[in-house]
């Protein structure tokens, strides 16, 4: 894995404590120790990252590949993402952002969390808008979640909020994000490669309308009902310009961005804009 970096816009870093060093990804599906898991470790060792982006639920095959619950596979799932967190530490990343299958009061949810080493496993919001169509049958594995609060979770300089893959299309949560002050705006997907750039143009739409830095990373290409993932994690600053963005040859970018450039973004068109629902 090859690593590139820059800062925001070309510009240099000033010093004033609001830089942050992002790495997104496109991984197949891998538990710890094995290929996928241990090329993402070597790496990221000489990145410095403070913020590691992995696609969504990746330490387990896809579960809405299949149009009918199994239970075997979704108990499975849940042991390989409970491995699948304790196995951060060993990464030496600060954070990372990610979603996993998670069962609380007798419902399947998908759930985006924020991991630190500090503060070690925080829950940002449940998953609430699921496809159902072929190879992405999520109504059928997953109950959605409620509508998440604006607010996002706080990592030095970075205040974090996540739209789970196909959440990133509802803008109007990009726009609500925005405006309670969120600047980072994480998008862990699970997206075929034929949408590829339709994508990273709903990455690019998000940060425009909510003038927050849009970061992404997604499951890549594997066997069977996996072949099918196209890669390609972004990260995309607040004017929607693509920093950098993955591939099968690059399949690890790391950028250091200046989230001062969000604050200063939501102070301009169309982020300024007055009307219902923007007091």
């Amino acid at each position: 894995m090859t690593t590139t970096s820059g800062t925001t816009g070309g510009e240099p870093t000033d010093g004033s404590g609001t830089t942050l060093r992002v790495t997104v990804c496109e991984l197949t599906a891998a538990g710890p120790g094995e290929p996928a898991w241990t090329a993402l470790a070597a790496g990221l060792r000489d990145t410095r990252t403070e913020l590691l982006v992995l696609p969504e639920m990746p330490w387990a095959p896809w579960l809405a590949a299949a149009p009918a619950f199994d239970p075997g596979a979704w108990r499975s799932a849940l042991a390989a993402h409970d491995e699948g967190v304790r196995s951060l530490p060993a990464l030496g990343v600060p954070a990372v952002v990610s979603s996993r299958p998670v069962e609380r009061a007798g419902r399947r949810r998908n759930e985006a969390f924020l991991w630190t080493e500090r503060d070690g496993y925080r829950p940002l919001h449940l998953k609430s808008r699921l496809p159902a169509e072929d190879g992405f049958w999520e109504q059928v594995w997953f109950d959605p979640g409620p509508e998440p609060a604006a607010t996002g979770a706080g990592h030095g300089p970075a205040v974090v909020a996540a739209a789970i893959c196909s959440e990133l299309w509802h803008f109007e949560r990009a726009r609500t994000a925005g405006r309670a002050g969120v600047n980072l705006l994480v998008t862990p997907r699970a997206t075929s490669a034929g949408w590829t750039e339709r994508w990273l143009l709903a990455g690019r739409a998000a940060a425009l309308s909510g003038g927050a830095f849009s970061v992404s990373a997604n499951r890549a290409a594997g066997d069977g009902v996996e072949s099918g993932f196209g890669g390609c994690g972004w990260i995309i600053d607040p004017d929607g310009e693509v920093l950098g963005r993955t591939s099968a040859a690059e399949p690890l970018v790391t950028r250091e961005i200046d989230l001062g450039a969000a604050e200063r973004a939501r102070a301009t068109y169309p982020r300024n804009l007055v009307g219902p629902g923007t007091g």
